[in-house]
Parts: structure tokens; sequence; C-alpha cells
């Protein structure tokens, strides 16, 4: 009896601590089914989400996910959950409480033929942040693209150290009449020069 309840003890202080732990953690973890029903969601999506824990229980996952990106929501955990992959890991947008929108990033694992676990364990984690940099940086380098490209302006920039070629903007290219993304040496570039500029280039 005394074994008992020892173990009752040692099991209820193990579930609290994961509960503190998930509770004050950046990322919220999921347990689903296989039909995508959620068995479990730390306590921290409420915190990530902005949603009360009785409105994210009233709303499946996919219903959170924006228009644009359930198709690919719905098919990465398909493949998942059929088994055709035992881990993904995938990016996609969520609408926050607030209506903004927050992308996050997922990575699973299938574990419903584990019998300890039987579950598509998750670890959901906003990457809001980077994801908007990345799209300023694109949007930066398209706009580049495009002043150069109007200017009839190339650049390439070149690393000496170890030498590995130059890599070459789009109007660049166009420019020395090389296929767009080939790797450029200094050979090859040299041989674009005319006969009698190569030496002095």
């Amino acid at each position: 009896e005394r074994e008992g309840e020892a173990a009752g003890i040692s099991l209820r202080r193990s579930e609290a601590r994961f509960n503190a732990l998930a509770g004050r953690s950046t990322e919220i973890v999921s347990f689903s089914a296989a039909d995508g029903t959620t068995l479990y969601r730390s306590p921290s999506a409420t915190r990530l989400l902005g949603w009360t824990v009785e409105e994210l229980a009233a709303q499946k996952p996919a219903d959170l996910v924006v228009a644009e990106d359930r198709a690919h929501f719905a098919a990465e955990l398909g493949r998942l959950a059929s088994g055709a992959q035992r881990e993904i890991a995938f990016a996609y947008r969520l609408r926050h409480s607030d209506g903004s929108i927050r992308w996050f990033e997922t990575s699973a694992t299938n574990l419903l033929d584990d019998p300890d676990v039987g579950a598509i364990v998750g670890s959901h984690r906003d990457v809001t942040a980077q994801k908007l940099a990345e799209i300023a940086l694109q949007e930066s380098r398209n706009l580049l693209e495009e002043a150069q490209a109007i200017a009839h302006v190339g650049s390439w920039v070149s690393s000496i150290d170890p030498p590995d070629g130059a890599r070459f903007s789009r109007e660049c290219y166009r420019v020395y009449g090389m296929p767009e993304g080939s790797i450029v040496t200094a050979a090859a570039a040299i041989e674009c020069v005319h006969p009698d500029d190569r030496e002095r280039v």
C-alpha cells in the first residue's frame, strides 16, 4: 500500500513538473490523435496565441490556420498521420486572438505505435520575427534587382579566402551574357572581356 501511495505521489509530482515546464515554455507542446483531435495542448498556447483554454478547445488546430495555408497544413499532417513520414517540420500562419497573423513552425513525430505515448507529438514555435525579417530582406533584394535592371548596372561579390567564385546579381549575368545562377570564376569572367582589354582588366 505504501509503495502504491509513493508511486502516486511520484506521478503527481512528475505531472506537476511537466505542466510547469510546458506552461512557461516559449513553445507549444501538443499530443494529437491520428484524426487530428488534440489530446493535450500545453498551457503556453493561451499565452502565445491569446485564446482562452475554452476557446482553443472549441476549435480544431486547422481552424486557427489562415485559409491560404490550410491545404499545406492538412497535407503535412496527413503524411505524418498516415505513416508516410515519421517526422515532419514545416511553417504556416496562424490567427492570434487579437486578429494579427503569426508565423509558426511545427516539428512533429508520429508516436501512435508507441504504447507509452500513443499520439502524434508536436512542438510549435512562434517564428514571426524571423519570417518578417526574411520577407523584408527578400523585398530589399527585389528592389535592388529592379533598380539594377532599370539602370543596367550589375554587381558581384567574390570571396577571397577561400576563392569560391563570384556571386553575380541578375543584371550582372545579363551584362556578361552568362546563365543566371551559374558559378562565375575569375577566369570565366575574364573570358567575357574583349581580348584587347583583358590584360588591363
